[in-house]
């Protein structure tokens, strides 16, 4: 069985800078990292300082592609950490949202005669 995958989710390779967050000792604790690789049910991340198994994490970053040429948008996701090892921190995918990542990104749009609309 060695070798063989038995995640039935496809993952793929995704490097982009994030930030987390989570509590520990009923403090909130803040890091940043990058992605390697994210899937419908998880993401698999480098921390400067990995949070422990079990933690309930949010973490956030910019998506890479503009929402309709106009508007920034980030990805936060929120999960559970089920491993943090050499490999990374692997979290469980309970949550994410996409959201428009400017305050600015409506009027942005109404500017370039755009309408940045998340929703298709």
């Amino acid at each position: 069985m060695r070798g063989l995958e038995r995640r039935l989710d496809c993952r793929y390779r995704f490097a982009q800078p994030l930030q987390y967050t989570f509590e520990r000792q009923g403090a909130a604790r803040l890091g940043s990292g990058q992605t390697v690789e994210l899937g419908a049910s998880g993401v698999l991340f480098h921390a400067d300082s990995p949070p422990p198994e079990g933690a309930r994490v949010e973490l956030q970053m910019m998506w890479p592609f503009l929402v309709q040429g106009v508007c920034s948008v980030v990805l936060v996701i929120q999960g559970t950490v089920v491993r943090s090892d050499a490999r990374g921190t692997a979290l469980r995918l309970h949550h994410y949202l996409f959201q428009t990542a400017e305050s600015r990104a409506y009027d942005c749009a109404i500017g370039s005669g755009a309408v940045c609309n998340l929703i298709g």
